[in-house]
């Protein structure tokens, strides 16, 4: 909601009001505010946002005051534009917007713990490490009372981790083998507590069963339920990996195999969270590797390349689903949480050994631009990795074709369109005429 007031000086420090419009009236039931003074009838509004509209009308200069009014009880956006002999001021109601965002507070906390949890997956010795530190992670959620991780064999139940002892007792076992049949979670309510029984399936059957007992059944909701399906692809994919590792151990192939392993997982759990960009990051590496190709790459440049490529979006792990898939414009808030995603990717990778080190800075750079309009850093030209540049003119043209919450796709001219007008500006130019060969070339993603 957003109001306007104009106001008309008629002396030193005293501005009446001459035009009012939108919800302003409201606050003060209805009340007609034309000719009132706007300092006294303003009066109630909190100090420091009184003392910035002073000052901006004292000086006669434009400002901007965005804050929480205690009076009004709500957030207010305002902006001042004085004149000569009157102002104007808008009073924007933030208030729903703040309390939106407030509401993915849960949904970041849950994005928290699975940021802990990622380091789990990246190169466990067992997987009883991975239970461990999954028990230790679900335990932190508020009115979680105990985590039990299970395996079940002709009817046997096998304990793989539990955060406390006598967890499990006979008539919860029943429970446990029910969910393990009919492979669909349970929640259901005895001795005073509430139970979730989570399934992780593997393919077509199902590998572990957790349990989770909690005070309440209200923390089992869609955060929840979202968290564990997550962690389900995480742990069926880490389980299949550990026993390829064994196998890559054999063939003297352990390091490559296991690295590039944990980079799909950690590309897959980016496209799980935002289905929007689902083969984004892999349509992304191919491109990015037909361009190395062009500049003449070798083959472990190449293999690095793509590597970077397919987890260059991983740091949007670390940002809001709902931000994700906004199908609207999104706040200077929103889009300062996007922009941190090339951090949060250089802070998960920043632990690969060599040579996979580089990784980390690629994905660090994949949004710095020549100009030095990009980000995190507002790199020039020079100071960019050329593989990142690689991956900023990849990213740009799979991104513009494919379809996203906020508009339909653009389709291949117009991709082709931006990187040509920005050529040598927003984008280097040798890659981009490395991607315009590609293309020529007959590429198809």
């Amino acid at each position: 909601m957003e109001s306007v007031i104009q106001c008309k000086k008629v002396k030193d420090k005293e501005f009446i009001i001459t035009h009012v419009s939108g919800f302003i009236s409201t606050l003060f039931e209805n009340k007609d505010l034309i000719g009132e003074d706007f300092f006294k009838l303003f009066s109630k509004l909190d100090n420091y946002i009184l003392k910035k509209i002073a000052k901006s009308l004292e000086y006669g200069k434009t400002i901007h005051i965005f804050g929480y009014s205690s009076y009004f009880e709500k957030y207010l956006d305002i902006f001042v534009l004085p004149d000569k002999n009157s102002c104007w001021l808008t009073f924007s109601d933030m208030t729903k917007l703040i309390q939106k965002t407030t509401n993915v507070n849960k949904a970041k906390f849950f994005q928290d713990i699975e940021l802990e949890l990622l380091s789990s997956f990246l190169d466990p010795e067992n997987l009883i490490d991975v239970y461990s530190s999954i028990a230790t992670g679900i335990l932190k959620i508020p009115e979680v009372e105990g985590v039990g991780i299970y395996q079940i064999s002709k009817n046997e139940i096998k304990k793989l981790y539990e955060t406390s002892t006598n967890f499990l007792n006979s008539e919860i076992k029943h429970d446990l083998i029910q969910v393990y049949r009919l492979k669909k979670y349970r929640i259901f309510n005895k001795f005073g507590k509430s139970y979730l029984v989570y399934p992780i399936l593997h393919t077509d059957f199902v590998g572990e069963l957790i349990l989770i007992a909690s005070f309440t059944s209200n923390v089992f909701d869609e955060y929840m339920l979202e968290f564990l399906r997550e962690l389900e692809v995480a742990i069926s994919i880490t389980s299949d990996r550990l026993k390829l590792r064994n196998e890559i151990a054999q063939k003297n192939k352990h390091l490559e195999m296991v690295i590039e392993d944990i980079l799909k997982v950690m590309s897959k759990l980016v496209e799980l969270r935002d289905p929007y960009t689902a083969g984004h990051q892999k349509n992304v590496a191919k491109l990015s590797v037909e361009i190395g190709k062009e500049l003449g790459f070798d083959n472990e440049e190449l293999k690095i390349l793509r590597y970077a490529a397919l987890v260059h979006d991983i740091g949007k792990i670390g940002v809001p689903l709902e931000i994700l898939v906004k199908p609207s414009s999104l706040s200077v808030l929103e889009l300062n949480l996007i922009r941190e995603h090339p951090r949060i990717g250089y802070e998960l990778l920043s632990n690969l050994i060599p040579p996979f080190e580089k990784i980390s800075k690629i994905v660090f750079q994949h949004h710095e631009r020549c100009d030095g309009s990009g980000y995190p850093l507002a790199l020039n030209c020079q100071e960019i990795l050329l593989e990142s540049k690689i991956i900023a003119v990849a990213d740009t043209v799979d991104a513009m074709m494919s379809h996203r919450p906020y508009r339909p796709s653009l389709g291949f001219e117009k991709a082709l369109e931006e990187i040509k007008i920005n050529k040598g500006i927003k984008y280097d130019e040798m890659v981009v005429d490395a991607c315009i060969n590609v293309f020529e070339k007959d590429f198809k993603f």
